[in-house]
């Protein structure tokens, strides 16, 4: 072996293990960490509907089931989502929402049963005498007839709420029940 490859071959041994013993504490080195603490964003809603917030246990008219309501505040609180666990596995979700464009409440409700509510639409805040009842009434379609529906929202006390669903096929002149459910707050 000649003196040059000899010595081209413990050049690049030294010159590896230099850049072993500079480089292996750069990788063992751990992150600094901030002494800061960063406190959770608090968001508090802006909405008539503020009572509704939180955990609920909901039972149908007949008592047949209970279904798990989850209400919470999003978009800086100027909005709520509406989570519904059905006791089959489905789920339902609402969303209360101030439209910007047109100073309005709007709710639309999508959900995943057969009952042809998911594709009717955005229903529309009408403020009543009643300070303890939300009435939000839209356009929809019931076998092939132009029809409005209404999702009611009222205030039995600070820990149940009864929550309609009706609709109409003569504008409004009169009221056919499609559901009531009652809205238990769940405090587990």
């Amino acid at each position: 072996m000649s003196f040059k490859v000899l010595n081209y071959n413990f050049t690049c041994f030294l010159l590896i293990v230099g850049i072993q013993v500079i480089c292996l504490p750069l990788f063992g080195q751990k992150r600094p960490v901030s002494k800061k603490e960063i406190k959770p964003v608090i968001i508090t809603p802006n909405t008539p509907f503020n009572d509704l917030i939180g955990s609920w246990v909901s039972y149908n008219r007949a008592a047949i089931f209970a279904a798990y309501c989850q209400i919470k505040p999003i978009s800086n609180g100027n909005a709520l989502e509406i989570h519904l666990d059905k006791p089959d596995g489905r789920v339902a979700v609402g969303l209360i929402y101030a439209d910007a464009m047109d100073s309005r409440w709007k709710f639309v409700w999508v959900g995943s049963d057969g009952d042809k509510l998911s594709s009717n639409g955005v229903r529309f805040y009408s403020s009543s005498i009643n300070p303890n009842r939300f009435v939000f009434t839209g356009s929809t379609m019931m076998d092939g007839v132009p029809a409005l529906d209404r999702f009611i929202f009222e205030y039995i006390n600070k820990d149940t709420v009864m929550f309609n669903y009706e609709s109409s096929k003569d504008e409004g002149s009169s009221w056919e029940v499609g559901f009531v459910y009652t809205f238990k707050r769940n405090n587990q």
